[in-house]
């Protein structure tokens, strides 16, 4: 907040990255389980272990009889558990920071958005999804706590997103503490302990206070405990989610001005967010950037777009608690994440999956619709989601643009075209009009030439040649120059200039002289390269014959 140019600015740890962390969490531990021959946790009994899912196999792992029977195996298993998923969060955190660094270093943010709209809202959809997941299966799949933790976070969303009372009293203090006043209400009402809730599934496995140094001395400073192998198999996601997080941290970005009553440099923010990362990844923390909701909260409780006082507010509270103890965590009831969970990914799903109705063509929409299938259908995996989004932007690229002409109307004959006035005479000047009539077809093209436009200038050209043939007409009234104009022409890619080539060859097998005029001089040098130019002689500065 102090050093960005967006005063107030609250930043932090988006739910895109976490989701990854969750999965990289599971995978690592999957890695680690087969390596050190610790998988088969379910034939032991339940004695010390605590029933985490109905239908989970390792929900006796390292626990009970389990413990016994592999005490090493499994202090090993938790030392390289929590090293290995450190390091991985602290890697990911770096690239994270050099990319951005890059991106507002070389002025190139304005790049991130031209992937489509309607790609990058499946993407957060994609992500709204998982965290909907993820709520439920904090709850341990149990409904009585799911469902009471999905009223509660979507409830406080629509609360938030329709402005329904004051928000620094009716969304997070009054929305959040009183759900959970009433549960340790209910809790102390039927006499019950923290120690009987957390034995009844309600509260999560107590966590133990470790000292903030411990990062560096017991994880990414311990690299004998870092299992590699099983960071490798994290790298797949890794790729998917560094596109993600830039993607909605720069996406962030280019909405603020829309939110906000300010102007916002993208490249400064970009090298600011990718500084301040240097320094999380050296702590091992997860990678953090502005997060534009939290922003907007701030506005509308400072009143302003110019106070910073809420960001170092929050900064302050945010060091207290890494500096401080996580006891109180302890006594935070799973629904209450959950209902947390639930409030967040309430946005990816208005706002990116329904929301987004509004502003696509309806086909668009449906791209969102079959990207979302798709990552469910394969196990939520982001990869597969990634990859459905590439075709289908292809797809669309290829559909949209294919309707787009490269021809700027239809070819025209030489007499359709006005050209300076030569000293012969009227009768002159008519015998020339008549042969040009029957001898010159220009074809002016226009914007990009590419494998799938050049269809339609071959096809034109063509049914010219077609109608020759089909009329029989005579070799001396037969079409004898074919002119490109290039007046408006950007460029082509390599299928475009083997379409050209190939549309080239056939009018000179009939005899024609293919010639070409108003060419850029950088796409002429690339005409003769791929041999479409054969002659500086077939090259002409414009039309005027």
């Amino acid at each position: 907040s102090v050093f960005s140019g967006i005063p107030v600015a609250i930043g932090g740890t988006d739910l895109n990255p976490a989701v990854f962390y969750g999965d990289w969490v599971i995978t690592i531990s999957n890695e680690l389980a087969r390596s050190l021959a610790l998988e088969g946790s379910e034939i032991y009994s339940s004695s010390g272990g605590r029933l985490l899912k109905k239908d989970d196999p390792t929900k006796y792992f390292c626990k009970g009889d389990h413990l016994l029977a592999f005490p090493q195996e499994c202090e090993s298993y938790h030392a390289q558990l929590r090293a290995t998923t450190i390091f991985a969060v602290a890697f990911s955190t770096l690239l994270l920071a050099t990319i951005w660094t890059l991106l507002g270093k070389l002025k190139l943010t304005r790049y991130v958005s031209y992937m489509p709209y309607s790609i990058s809202e499946a993407f957060l959809a994609c992500v709204g999804y998982k965290v909907f997941y993820y709520a439920i299966k904090f709850c341990d799949f149990d409904p009585r706590q799911f469902f009471t933790a999905a009223f509660i976070g979507i409830v406080l969303y629509f609360i938030k997103a329709l402005h329904i009372g004051n928000p620094t009293i009716m969304t997070m203090p009054l929305g959040l503490l009183l759900p959970l006043a009433i549960f340790w209400g209910v809790a102390l009402g039927t006499q019950q302990t923290p120690e009987m809730m957390r034995d009844s599934g309600w509260l999560f496995p107590e966590v133990q206070n470790e000292p903030f140094y411990l990062v560096w001395l017991d994880s990414i400073g311990s690299t004998r405990n870092i299992n590699f192998d099983a960071w490798a198999a994290t790298l797949p996601d890794l790729g998917v989610m560094l596109i993600v997080s830039t993607m909605d941290c720069i996406l962030k970005l280019h909405a603020t001005e829309s939110k906000l009553p300010l102007k916002v440099s993208t490249d400064d923010e970009a090298l600011t967010f990718g500084l301040f990362n240097y320094l999380l990844a050296c702590c091992g923390a997860a990678t953090g950037y502005m997060q534009l909701k939290f922003n907007v909260i701030s506005y509308g409780v400072m009143r302003n777009a110019h106070d910073r006082r809420a960001g170092m507010i929050f900064a302050m509270l945010c060091g207290a608690a890494y500096f401080s103890t996580v006891e109180h965590f302890n006594y935070l009831p799973k629904l209450f994440l959950s209902a947390l969970l639930f409030f967040a990914g309430a946005g990816f799903v208005t706002d990116n999956m329904w929301g987004s109705r509004k502003f696509l063509h309806f086909s668009e929409w449906m791209e969102i619709v079959v990207i979302l299938i798709v990552f469910i259908a394969v196990g939520q995996s982001m990869i597969w989601a990634v990859v459905a989004g590439l075709v289908l932007s292809a797809i669309a690229f290829i559909a949209k643009y294919a309707r787009v002409p490269s021809m700027d109307g239809l070819p025209k004959r030489g007499d359709q075209v006005v050209t300076r006035e030569r000293p012969v005479g009227e009768v002159g000047h008519q015998s020339f009009m008549h042969i040009a009539s029957a001898w010159i077809l220009i074809v002016s093209l226009k914007g990009y030439v590419f494998f799938s436009s050049c269809v339609q200038v071959m096809r034109s050209v063509e049914e010219h040649f077609q109608k020759e043939d089909a009329k029989k007409v005579p070799g001396y009234r037969r079409l004898k120059f074919l002119v490109f104009d290039g007046s408006a022409l950007d460029g082509m890619d390599a299928s475009g200039a083997m379409c050209m080539a190939k549309l080239s060859r056939k009018a000179k097998q009939r005899g024609m002289r293919v010639i070409w005029c108003n060419i850029k001089g950088n796409l002429a040098e690339e005409l003769r390269v791929r041999s479409i130019l054969a002659s500086a002689e077939d090259l002409f500065e414009d039309l005027d014959m």
